[in-house]
């Protein structure tokens, strides 16, 4: 018959067409998760960041304490370098650091838990890449027998 041939071609042809559709959406996918990879970076510094900042904040804070425990024991004539005071002053400056611990520790998972989200996300976008080519050749192979099938079927 005279149409197996362009009917062939065209089924072809239709198959190439899926192919870069395939293609694309996969680049698209893989851009997405890269994207999210990087985003997750910035949120894991961020977090950091924040971290030392709250750090900062406290220390901020414990300085203005230490400064009012310290006026209000000189205001009571009480000696700020031994016995109780001393021990007080120590005592806040002793928390205090126990806090900055505690908040650095804090910042340190949160960017952790990012940092994982970033390694799956480029993980992903590795794993699109690498099955984008077999999966586009697997389209044309399988778009080229159902064409060579239909050219055949056409023909007799």
């Amino acid at each position: 018959m005279a149409l197996a041939g362009p009917l062939g071609w065209l089924s072809f042809g239709g198959s190439i067409t899926q192919t870069g559709a395939g293609i694309r959406a996969a680049r698209q996918e893989a851009a997405l998760y890269d994207f999210n990879a990087h985003m997750s970076r910035l949120a894991a510094k961020d977090a950091k960041r924040r971290g030392e900042i709250a750090v900062d904040q406290l220390r901020m804070e414990v300085s203005q304490l230490v400064g009012e425990q310290k006026l209000a024991f000189g205001a009571g004539n009480v000696m700020l370098d031994s016995g109780s005071a001393l021990e007080v002053v120590q005592d806040t400056k002793r928390v205090a650091e126990m806090d900055v611990a505690m908040i650095r520790n804090n910042a340190a998972r949160e960017a952790w838990g990012y940092r994982v989200e970033a390694a799956l996300a480029r993980a992903q976008s590795e794993t699109v890449k690498s099955g984008m080519l077999p999966k586009a050749l697997g389209t044309l192979a399988t778009g080229g027998a159902q064409s060579y099938s239909l050219y055949k079927s056409l023909e007799t």
